[in-house]
């Protein structure tokens, strides 16, 4: 007997990648222009997942540092086309000015 499968879509993930150190390239961002390298290869990571005919859109949150009272949290939330990811990465620069916890939605319009 040949067993029936079910075609299943998946309409959200989440994928955690924890590094410590990643988050302080933002402070290195003085220039919007001058993007340090990790930063912009995060941003071609985006750009290449984006790319997937399957992804509509897509949501990053950098946290810098979480309080433990939530309310002390500032949370800078910002939507971006996905040909504007370097713009919306840079709020999460010290320049950018956006808090401690940044959530940039990006969206495809495809």
């Amino acid at each position: 007997m040949i067993p029936i499968m079910k075609l299943m879509s998946l309409h959200s993930s989440v994928f955690e990648m924890v590094n410590q150190e990643f988050i302080g390239e933002f402070d290195e961002w003085l220039e919007r222009e001058e993007v340090p390298v990790d930063i912009l290869s995060f941003s071609r990571n985006i750009q290449l997942f984006m790319q997937n005919k399957h992804v509509k859109n897509a949501t990053v949150i950098l946290v810098r540092y979480a309080h433990e009272q939530k309310n002390e949290d500032h949370i800078f939330v910002g939507e971006f086309h996905k040909k504007h990811i370097l713009e919306g990465l840079y709020h999460a620069s010290c320049f950018g000015n956006a808090g401690n916890i940044v959530v940039l939605k990006f969206k495809s319009n495809d």
